[in-house]
């Protein structure tokens, strides 16, 4: 058994996929993402650690360079973990994300992590953690979140939380570069967010032809880099490219074996050894319902604010398709024919379980679909043979249904 989320992508880069170029690229960016992080700080850029892919235009525009800290959860060590509840005496029962998160911080160092951005409605345990961090010297960068829809609010509200929006823009670029953001520049990495976003799309819809092609974890890296790139947007568009050529190139009818085809929806942060039992019970991913939005778009016939603001507040006079949710998950699984759908909640997090509760309800009652709910976090341990085991057995019920 593989013992940590290290080796998984160390056994897809240097044994499962070796015939795929692009992974191995794809696996040894991921791999080395804070070694880089660092070597770029000590060129003289300005690393910025976040954790929402939509800010990564206002970032790159503002001169800075997004990476993760999400990544750091995933990359975490067992040395990271035991750091944090052995010297800063957090109880063992805090959530193994934000631990590892906050102890992998502490072993890069201030000197190396220069600015954290946190959005303090992203999780209460990562505010109490950056608090931390801050006290050891750490620059944060706390923003609100609104999570209020637009159709549901006055005008005047609307109005004030999208000047809010502007405005906390502004500090950003401020914070990174001490002038307003270059609007030429945010609108040209509007247009390469699209640009990428749309390659990944594409690469999804060629694997439908060649499922086995790729397994569950490389394909789900593929959408981690979406927004910052893992820190380089060239390389990693440069991929995304030769992903498509490889898929391409393949004679027809390769790569397709009898998989079950499924989808995800809920948190981004698989665990590695969840993605591992799919490709040993022959269940593939092919579509993902998540947060970052796999189809949601900037709009590029608007001003360049403007559409950071409208991607995250929505619009008040004019409706646009729904982009995830009970509805948009509908239409995910008719077009990829999915035979399941797996929820993925994070351990304690109420939002995820509120989620699942109410849209397992829906693909069971509505759509007839057998479901799969796990609640997880980021282990720095090899998964448990119950969680294994529990992956199977729904792969294997609904092949010999």
């Amino acid at each position: 058994m593989l013992e940590s989320q290290k080796d998984y992508l160390k056994y897809v880069r240097d044994e499962s996929h070796t015939y795929s170029h692009a992974t191995v690229r794809l696996m040894d960016i991921a791999l080395n993402l804070v070694e880089y992080a660092r070597d770029l700080v000590d060129q003289g850029e300005k690393v910025v650690w976040e954790a929402q892919a939509m800010d990564a235009p206002v970032i790159y525009a503002s001169g800075g360079i997004p990476f993760s800290y999400i990544e750091l959860c995933r990359l975490g060590t067992k040395k990271a973990n035991a750091y944090v509840e052995d010297q800063l005496q957090v109880p063992g029962d805090v959530c193994s994300m934000v631990k590892v998160m906050l102890g992998e911080m502490h072993f890069i160092g201030k000197e190396h992590a220069q600015y954290i951005h946190s959005y303090t409605g992203v999780c209460e345990p990562f505010n109490l953690a950056f608090e931390l961090l801050e006290k050891e010297g750490f620059e944060i960068k706390y923003q609100d979140t609104p999570i209020t829809a637009a159709k549901d609010i006055s005008v005047e509200k609307y109005n004030h939380l999208f000047q809010r929006r502007v405005d906390d823009i502004q500090e950003v670029a401020h914070w990174i570069s001490g002038k307003d953001i270059d609007e030429d520049r945010l609108k040209e990495e509007i247009i390469r967010f699209n640009r990428t976003l749309g390659k990944v799309n594409q690469i999804n819809s060629l694997r439908k032809k060649h499922k086995t092609y790729l397994a569950n974890l490389p394909s789900a890296y593929i959408i981690l880099g979406i927004g910052n790139y893992f820190g380089r947007p060239d390389e990693y568009e440069d991929i995304l490219d030769e992903f498509i050529q490889e898929l391409t190139n393949l004679p027809e009818g390769s790569y397709n074996d009898d998989v079950i085809p499924l989808v995800w929806s809920g948190a981004r942060s698989v665990d590695f050894g969840i993605c591992h039992s799919l490709d040993l019970a022959g269940g593939i991913l092919l579509d993902w319902n998540v947060p970052t939005g796999l189809h949601n778009y900037f709009a590029e016939d608007e001003p360049p604010i403007d559409a950071i603001v409208h991607y995250t507040l929505g619009y008040k006079d004019k409706k646009v398709e729904e982009r995830m949710g009970p509805a948009f998950l509908s239409k995910m699984i008719q077009e990829q024919g999915a035979k399941g759908v797996l929820f993925y909640n994070y351990m304690g997090c109420p939002m995820c379980a509120v989620n699942t509760n109410l849209t397992g309800g829906f693909v069971k009652e509505s759509l007839n679909l057998p479901y799969l709910s796990l609640d997880g976090s980021f282990p720095t341990e090899p998964p448990t043979g119950q969680l294994l085991t529990r992956v199977e057995a729904f792969v294997e019920m609904i092949r010999d249904a």
